[in-house]
């Protein structure tokens, strides 16, 4: 159990770290050029902190959200934190009984 406690931390620390160095690398430019407008509520992600008025200039943040979401799970199987498979002890309803 404290294997996958000093694993989590470590991505933790190590996801936080990246953000502040990318946050300072990328602050202000634009780093990617999205072929169609995003939503608004993407909008505000996507066009955190750039100059201009056109909502399809992408930041830094949302390509590092998105590779965060991508990147996760696989740093997580290699550490071995990846939750467990059958969360519930008691099955499902579904599942046939066996005898």
């Amino acid at each position: 159990m404290w294997v996958r406690v000093k694993s989590m931390v470590f991505v933790g620390v190590t996801m936080s770290a990246l953000f502040g160095i990318l946050s300072t690398a990328f602050e202000g430019k634009v780093v990617a050029y999205l072929p169609f407008e995003p939503p608004a509520i993407i909008q505000a992600v996507s066009h955190r902190n750039l100059l201009g008025n056109d909502p399809r200039d992408c930041s830094w943040l949302l390509i590092y959200i998105l590779s965060s979401i991508v990147f996760r799970p696989a740093i997580q199987k290699t550490l071995g934190t990846t939750p467990q498979n059958n969360p519930s002890p008691f099955g499902s309803m579904f599942e046939q009984p066996t005898k």
